[in-house]
């Protein structure tokens, strides 16, 4: 090919897969407001609370722009535990207005002039890097015509489009106004602890005990029937009942998380996408009680950051502070087992 023939860039693109080679108009010669809309050309094979990380930040960028972004949900993964089709979750899912998601059938391939890239960013696209609210625009790379966006203006954006990502699905349900949502990750989280170990590593008991003393019911949901057995005979403890598909049990899960007024979160090194991304998304106070665990992503995250108090939303129980000022947020920092709880 040569660039003396005008359609030449887009046949060589598209014969790479990296552009729609049916369409027939050359880069030179495609109306320009056409390659102001975004796309995401991304295979997350992953859970639910890592995609959903992985789309916010890129809507956010989009809001901040004031135009939108195309992306797919991948569904080759059936029979996989990650597997969710796209078609059943979206009756239950209200998505921000800049995020366009569609099957991967419907997806015609991004324009290099169009590519929000997720490689070659100022921090790598893994470790939960790009699921973090004030670290995921870094690992990021816009198109050259994007406006420059400053870091005040991407974090407004994401509050803002986190704002409109809403599920308000309750099955046979009833919630109190104000609760706190616990979050029991098991399964393949704890894998690497001994079951005998499991309370030793976190404070989740004694966190609800210093709730139920000042009145703050607790909301478990989890991927594990054994939390019911551990916490569920615990005052103040609430739990709705199981629902019939996985599909309404996912979608349950998530409008319980982003109705309460703050979540606590047993999951180890101090990390599960399903609700730290719920909390950064809606501003929430999220309390991690794991306390033993020699790796912590919140303050890896931190340090990434080189600020101890962000994302401010996240919060670690290995610190004595953090306790306090997450019972503190919900008027229970004089409770009659927080000062119990501070002296572990």
């Amino acid at each position: 090919f040569t660039c003396t023939d005008v359609q030449a860039p887009e046949r060589f693109l598209g014969l790479l897969g990296l552009t729609n080679h049916s369409d027939e108009k050359s880069l030179q010669s495609v109306d320009p407001e056409a390659n102001k809309r975004l796309c995401y050309d991304r295979y997350l094979r992953t859970g639910l609370g890592d995609r959903f990380g992985a789309l916010l930040p890129v809507a956010a960028l989009a809001h901040a722009a004031g135009t939108a972004v195309s992306t797919f949900w991948f569904e080759r993964n059936r029979g996989s535990h990650l597997f969710y089709l796209w078609s059943d979750l979206k009756p239950y899912l209200k998505m921000p207005a800049a995020l366009n998601i569609v099957r991967e059938s419907e997806f015609k391939a991004c324009r290099r002039t169009s590519r929000v890239e997720w490689v070659g960013g100022k921090l790598e696209s893994c470790c939960a890097y790009d699921t973090v609210s004030v670290l995921a625009y870094q690992t990021l790379i816009t198109p050259r015509w994007f406006p420059n966006i400053s870091e005040a203006e991407y974090m407004k954006a994401y509050y803002a489009v986190g704002k409109q990502w809403n599920v308000d699905f309750l099955d046979r349900c009833s919630i109190p106004d104000r609760y706190v949502a616990l979050h029991c990750r098991r399964g393949d989280k704890t894998n690497q602890l001994s079951k005998g170990k499991l309370h030793k590593h976190f404070v989740t008991s004694q966190m609800i005990e210093a709730l139920h003393s000042c009145g703050m019911p607790v909301v478990l949901i989890t991927d594990d029937p054994g939390a019911l057995r551990d916490y569920g005979h615990i005052p103040g403890v609430l739990r709705c009942p199981v629902n019939s598909t996985k599909i309404k049990g996912e979608a349950q899960d998530l409008a319980i998380l982003m109705h309460a007024t703050a979540i606590l979160q047993e999951s180890p090194l101090g990390w599960s996408a399903y609700s730290s991304v719920v909390a950064m998304a809606k501003g929430l106070p999220l309390l991690n009680t794991d306390v033993m665990s020699s790796f912590n992503r919140i303050k890896e995250f931190r340090k990434k950051k080189s600020d101890k108090f962000l994302p401010e939303e996240l919060l670690t129980a290995t610190r004595k502070p953090e306790i306090k000022r997450f019972l503190g947020f919900l008027g229970c920092s004089g409770a009659q087992s927080t000062s119990s709880l501070l002296k572990l």
